[in-house]
Formats: structure tokens, C-alpha cells, sequence
């Protein structure tokens, strides 16, 4: 069972989220933001993307960005109208 599901049925039993949610850009995901970074920035030239569902384009590196310029700016609504 997913996690956020799992936050849901112990809010349902009246018990504290187990699992935190954090955003990205949060400072408690300073660490991983660090290696998503280090990841993009491995894969030049070569174009990388950091995705979350729903296909939701969050991050590109300079080789992303060239192949699809501001693809990190759409929102999934507008990606399906293209």
C-alpha cells in the first residue's frame, strides 16, 4: 500500500501521519534535491528530465531544454493538447 494511503487509513483511526510528505524543494529534501541535481547535471549532453505523476515535467538539464524548450513550464493538461 502506498504511503499516502497509508497516512490516510491512520487519519481515518484518529492516529498521526507515519510518513511525512515533504515537497521537493522543502529543506528537509535538501539532501535529495543535491542528488537530483548531480543527476541531471551527469547526464549532459545527453537530455534528462526529472518527472513526477502525473507526467509532470519538473526539472530538464541543458540538453532536455534544448531538445524541448520550456517543457518543464507545461502542465500535464497542456502536454495531452499537444
Amino acid at each position: 500500500m502506498p504511503l499516502p494511503d497509508r497516512n490516510t487509513l491512520l487519519a481515518a483511526a484518529g492516529f498521526p501521519a507515519a510518513f511525512p510528505a515533504h515537497d521537493l524543494g522543502s529543506q528537509a529534501m535538501e539532501p535529495v534535491d543535491r542528488i537530483l541535481e548531480a543527476v541531471l547535471r551527469g547526464h549532459e549532453a545527453y537530455p534528462a528530465w526529472l518527472v513526477r505523476q502525473p507526467f509532470t515535467f519538473l526539472r530538464a538539464n541543458t540538453g532536455a531544454e534544448a531538445l524541448f524548450p520550456g517543457l518543464t513550464q507545461l502542465s500535464p493538461a497542456q502536454l495531452i493538447d499537444m
